[in-house]
């Protein structure tokens, strides 16, 4: 049988709280003012008799220190090296520095207080990762910034031809399958394709000017990036949703208004061709039109409608984003397979 009951007394709990019990038991004067502090603040509590005496003061915050003159100087140098990449012309937004800035002006709208997102602000948040992971990919940030070898440039307009020369194709493609009712898609359609034609035949010019040899890049298919991103829209339209053909046009008007800005002039320095525009005019013509696409872009996917509509656009965009990074990462992969040759 248990003692306290034994003994008369409620049954407690060992240790500490056993001797707290027979204290506030006790009918002393000191056993009433414990009582009164056990209803009061509760029962006591091991060690708190024991605590400092300013353990509940509020902590006192240091002022941060002040950066040294050298650190300030390396912090400064670092920002200086990071990539900037061109804005788009006046009245256009670049693409390259739409992360997290609605254009209110254009795409959204104000009721009640509160902000309405724009479709095309939904397509800029939903691709961000996929854009940032393309433009990390170290050979897009040595291209901008300090160009790239006759070899490497070749190599590249390559793969563009191959995939500028399915851009008509797969716009009357698109246009095929379009709703007849969405005139304003359709409409776009047409103008994209009067405006894209002959397009691939500037990349033939610029090759063959810098000493590549173009009827063999005509004949050719290009690698499996480019020949996977253009199947996949192929696909895309044909048999899930036509408005996918937007979130190609996204990625790729939008990267060839930063890298084709960017790249040229690097480009030409670093082949010795300061000034010429032979060899150039895919990348100039390309940076130039497609800034001026940027705000014919942004009117347009405002005008789409549906979810499903937005999901299809969203997904290919994510899509050629990784795809056109892997034919740049390619790119790289295989010019240093060809330095290590030429070294061995």
């Amino acid at each position: 049988m248990d003692r306290g009951a034994a003994s008369g007394r409620p049954a407690h709990p060992a240790g500490d709280a056993c001797r707290s019990w027979r204290l506030l038991s006790d009918g002393s004067d000191r056993a009433g003012r414990l009582r009164r502090r056990f209803l009061h603040r509760g029962p006591p509590r091991r060690g708190l008799d024991r605590a400092p005496a300013n353990l509940h003061r509020a902590p006192r915050l240091r002022p941060a220190p002040q950066l040294h003159r050298d650190d300030r100087r390396r912090n400064a140098v670092a920002r200086s090296h990071k990539p900037q990449w061109p804005r788009a012309a006046q009245g256009g937004r670049s693409l390259a520095a739409h992360g997290g800035r609605a254009i209110a002006q254009q795409n959204g709208a104000r009721a009640g207080g509160g902000f309405h997102m724009s479709f095309y602000d939904r397509l800029i948040a939903e691709t961000q990762a996929a854009r940032d992971a393309f433009f990390s990919i170290p050979i897009v940030l040595e291209a901008a910034q300090n160009g790239v070898d006759r070899d490497l440039y070749i190599a590249y307009l390559t793969e563009a031809y191959h995939h500028v020369r399915h851009t008509c194709p797969l716009l009357a493609h698109t246009l095929a399958h379009c709703p007849k009712d969405d005139t304003a898609y359709r409409k776009a359609l047409l103008e994209y394709l009067d405006e894209e034609q002959g397009h691939e035949e500037w990349i033939l010019d610029d090759i063959a000017h810098i000493g590549g040899d173009a009827e063999a890049v005509r004949r050719g298919d290009g690698d499996w990036p480019v020949r996977a991103m253009v199947s996949w829209v192929y696909y895309a339209v044909g048999f899930l949703n036509p408005y996918s053909m937007l979130g190609m046009v996204l990625v790729l008007e939008g990267t060839s208004v930063d890298i084709a800005s960017a790249g040229a002039d690097a480009v030409r320095k670093r082949l010795g061709m300061i000034g010429e525009q032979k060899g150039f005019s895919y990348l100039t013509s390309h940076g130039t039109l497609d800034k001026e696409h940027i705000v014919f872009f942004q009117n347009l996917v405002n005008t789409v409608e549906g979810e499903e509509n937005h999901r299809a656009i969203i997904d290919t965009a994510n899509t050629v984003y990784a795809l056109w990074g892997e034919m740049f990462a390619k790119l790289a992969r295989d010019a240093e397979k060809r330095s290590e040759q030429n070294a061995a």
